[in-house]
């Protein structure tokens, strides 16, 4: 999701020190205006971010230009920015100001919290100017929790300026690019068109497992989306990393000849940490025929099947379909591949 956040000024840079209370001189202060999201297929969309209450973290670390960078000075640490429907639009607590003859990185997570409590994310290299990055450790992804992050270019404040530059450009926004840290998984399944018409398909059980339930990602490095790290906890069997409510309990799914079931949505996906797609990780599906009841085929497809070169990567969907033939068998094609951000028309304004 590249969705764009403008960081505003009000006015010049402020002549102001770390240490010192206020500005000195009318003061450029730091605020929040506006998000722009440039799909709707996102899982946090217009609506979702346009929640009373919905908040990133906003992290932002400065450093004299011409001096020390490990003498930095922490503006922003873990500074929830939350969007309140009365103003239309975001807001932190307190104000910050732009500090001429400092530079200023910025980063960001969203969502700022999840179930009430801050997300555990870590920042490093507070030292190291614009190689500070963003972490978060042993991540429980089964959540299915979409997770966003943003990181700038410096931002340098020059002594007299008005605005801060970056690259040597001026600029009166604070750009942050949100990127989606994860991709999305959905599947179709659909009963051979050669089956007979009487024949049904009762598809009684869909699971996937074999990846790990955790993982921990770094934002370090140039990749846009970075480094995500499986953990030990593998998922299994009888402790799947998924299955379709639709088949929980003693659900199952009836389709005729030509008939398809999408058992996980494009519009409602199976978040997934980006990672290379080993023959461990597994779509499993029980099934009957209807004409012979008593008989219980249970299959196990390797995704890796589907060949994929790069693996699962960070901001992409990809489409599993199955198909159940007359000869107790599955074929599992080659997953479609999209952008998770659609771009184009879709675009939308959080004003």
């Amino acid at each position: 999701m590249a969705a764009i956040l403008a960081l505003l000024t009000a006015g010049a840079c402020s002549d102001i020190r770390p240490g010192v209370e206020g500005p000195m001189t009318d003061a450029a202060a730091m605020r929040f205006g506006t998000t722009e999201i440039s799909s709707r297929t996102t899982l946090y969309d217009k609506e979702s971010l346009q929640q009373d209450g919905a908040a990133f973290a906003v992290w932002c670390a400065m450093y004299p230009t011409a001096g020390d960078k490990t003498k930095y000075v922490t503006v922003f640490d873990r500074m929830p920015v939350t969007y309140h429907t009365a103003d239309n639009g975001w807001s932190y607590e307190g104000v910050q100001y732009w500090i001429p003859g400092f530079t200023h990185n910025f980063r960001a997570f969203f969502p700022a919290e999840i179930d009430g409590a801050p997300v555990a994310v870590g920042v490093q290299d507070l030292d190291k100017g614009d190689a500070m990055h963003l972490e978060i450790s042993e991540f429980d992804l089964t959540q299915g929790i979409d997770l966003l992050a943003a990181s700038t270019e410096p931002h340098v404040c020059l002594p007299g300026a008005q605005w801060p530059t970056v690259n040597g450009v001026e600029v009166r926004t604070v750009n942050l690019a949100f990127r989606h840290l994860l991709c999305g998984i959905a599947i179709t399944g659909t009963a051979d068109a050669a089956l007979d018409a009487s024949e049904r398909v009762v598809i009684e059980s869909l699971k996937i497992y074999g990846m790990s339930r955790k993982g921990s990602w770094s934002g370090a490095g140039s990749g846009a989306a970075g480094t995500w790290t499986p953990s030990s906890d593998v998922t299994t069997e009888t402790n799947p990393y998924a299955m379709p409510v639709s088949l929980q309990g003693s659900g199952s799914v009836t389709l005729a000849a030509g008939q398809t079931c999408d058992f996980v949505t494009l519009d409602d996906m199976l978040l997934m940490m980006p990672q290379p797609v080993t023959e461990d990780f597994v779509l499993e599906i029980g099934y009957r025929y209807q004409t012979a009841p008593g008989n219980l085929y249970v299959v196990q497809a390797p995704l890796s099947a589907a060949s994929l070169a790069a693996g699962w990567e960070a901001g992409y969907k990809y489409h599993y379909r199955f198909t159940v033939g007359g000869s107790d068998g599955i074929l599992l094609d080659a997953p479609s591949i999209t952008p998770w951000t659609d771009g184009g028309d879709t675009d939308v304004d959080i004003l």
